[in-house]
């Protein structure tokens, strides 16, 4: 029986059926493909990509956030600490040289990237640290003492990370950057 009505579109190619798709459908699909990988390409590229120090610094912004929110919550302070011998930061809940402080370094702290390390820290009022143990107080109203941490890493690429003490926020600057005096 023949249809009726007219050739169908798959009976136009001489020999059978016609299997495949038109130029207008492989235009549309690789339209679609490539918008997608437009938006992909770059968020794989950064994920990527993110070098040692990146990463570092965008854990230690939200330990930052994290620990000044619990200050908020408990309103208790905390301290935050900064070990240049053994290159970790990390938070303690004890003031340091309270009483009840172990002698010696604080533990627990997290050691920087390998090629990553801490120059020193500076304070507006009282300079440069460059070889101990410094304490940064989070207040329980969540403020913490305005501070400049210097990293450098393996390219000797340097970076300022800026403590707000009123905002919650780390100000990164790029190269050796301190207090205007």
């Amino acid at each position: 029986m023949k249809p009726t009505g007219g050739r169908r579109r798959a009976d136009r190619t001489p020999g059978g059926p016609r299997a495949g798709f038109t130029l207008l459908e492989l235009t549309v699909v690789i339209a679609i493909i490539s918008m997608a990988m437009l938006v992909a390409i770059p968020r794989v590229n950064n994920a990527f990509l993110e070098t040692g120090m990146d990463q570092f610094i965008r854990s230690f912004m939200v330990s930052l956030r994290d620990k000044r929110e619990n200050c908020l919550i408990s309103r208790k302070p905390a301290y935050m600490f900064v070990d240049l011998y053994r290159q970790q930061v990390g938070f303690s809940d004890q003031e340091p040289g309270g009483a009840d402080k172990p002698q010696g370094k604080p533990a627990g702290g997290t050691p920087v990237p390998e090629g990553l390390k801490i120059l020193d820290v500076e304070f507006p009022e009282t300079g440069r640290v460059a070889n101990d143990v410094v304490f940064i107080r989070v207040s329980e109203e969540g403020y913490v003492r305005q501070a400049a941490i210097h990293l450098e890493d393996a390219d000797f690429n340097r970076v300022t990370l800026f403590l707000e003490p009123f905002i919650a926020s780390v100000r990164r600057v790029g190269g050796h950057a301190g207090f205007d005096t």
